[in-house]
């Protein structure tokens, strides 16, 4: 068992910087090696054994990933977890628990963990080698969250309403614009729930007009009417 308020450092410069917390030294050191010894510019590794010391190590920035051990002498299970999820919601964090603790590291899964890691059966190959593809995995999908961010904001800025449909037809995305032409909320336009918005005596065409376009990829050119909740009703033209 490590000192309270023990912390072990080796750091490589350039590195990813991992903070480990696991009071358990012979625990901690088997993962510090095995994130060893992978070249310049790989895993720095700093080891901390209580959770109050991670808690402030994460306030001041600059950790990637955290392996978080969930039997501290200062913090247990998932409540441990909720506590270092709130404070560094963007590090990418990995649980570290027994055979018996799978069910509570399902669950730190579940509320934002990127996943788990069974002691014992830690592999000096295959640790290293997972945390590079989580990290690329995570890269990805920020990328992906800053592309749709830009691109809602430039579509919310467009006085032309957007609707996306994805291959079956349902709705997938609206824009400002086609909430205040609708009548609808986003939540309200997707999957097909969109269709309420459109004026009964218009809705069976262009139903049956928007399922032969998605079903054959043809162009779905058409006009209706949205009837909206205070009964005033917006003619649309509508191209796809």
């Amino acid at each position: 068992m490590g000192q309270p308020g023990s912390a072990r450092r080796s750091v490589t410069r350039c590195a990813t910087r991992v903070l480990l917390v696991e009071d358990n030294r012979g625990d901690a050191e088997l993962i510090e090696q095995s994130l060893a010894g992978e070249g310049e510019g790989s895993f720095g590794v700093e080891s901390v054994s209580r959770l109050s010391d991670a808690l402030e190590r994460l306030g001041s920035g600059g950790i990637e990933v955290l392996l978080l051990d969930l039997a501290l002498p200062d913090g247990q299970g998932i409540e441990a977890f909720d506590q270092v999820f709130r404070a560094a919601p963007d590090v990418l964090i990995l649980v570290l628990g027994t055979a018996s603790d799978e069910a509570i590291a399902r669950q730190a899964v579940q509320r934002g963990a990127s996943d788990y890691l069974i002691k014992g059966h830690v592999d000096a190959h295959w640790l290293p080698r997972a945390l590079r593809y989580l990290l690329d995995r995570k890269a990805t999908r920020d990328a992906l969250q800053a592309s749709e961010l830009r691109f809602r904001a430039m579509s919310d800025a467009s006085p032309l309403g957007i609707f996306v449909s994805d291959v079956q037809g349902d709705c997938v995305y609206t824009n400002a614009a086609y909430h205040s032409i609708s009548g609808l909320t986003f939540e309200e336009t997707l999957g097909t729930k969109w269709s309420t918005a459109i004026h009964p005596d218009d809705r069976p065409r262009v139903l049956a007009e928007w399922r032969d376009a998605a079903g054959s990829g043809a162009p779905f050119q058409t006009e209706f009417r949205f009837l909206q909740p205070d009964e005033r009703v917006v003619w649309a033209r509508v191209n796809s």
